[in-house]
């Protein structure tokens, strides 16, 4: 028996204070680069240009209080990979690193 496709509800666009609302819960969920925050709160505002204008804005907002920092995001996961992993999977890890480690036999 086919289940029938679930119609979703339109949502209604995101002025600038409930987008930056919408990007703090999404940040309080983890840690987002600037890219995925911003593409996904451009899924929830209208798609012309004062829709990119109110993102460019929050983006900014969260930058200036320093909610979003991609340097600081960024070398965390890199940081510590080639410690944790003991096995064969450790040299293509490294290599997403950018450390080189060889391989023993």
């Amino acid at each position: 028996m086919p289940f029938a496709p679930q119609i979703r509800e339109e949502r209604e666009p995101l002025n600038e204070a409930g987008l930056y609302d919408y990007a703090l819960k999404a940040l309080g969920r983890h840690m987002r680069t600037e890219a995925e925050l911003k593409r996904l709160m451009q899924a929830r505002v209208e798609p012309d240009a004062h829709g990119e204008a109110a993102v460019q804005a929050v983006i900014a907002r969260l930058k200036e209080r320093k909610y979003l920092d991609d340097q600081r995001h960024s070398p965390r996961p890199t940081h510590d990979c080639g410690r944790r992993i003991k096995s064969s999977r450790r040299v293509a890890c490294a290599t997403t690193c950018g450390r080189r480690v060889f391989a023993t036999t």
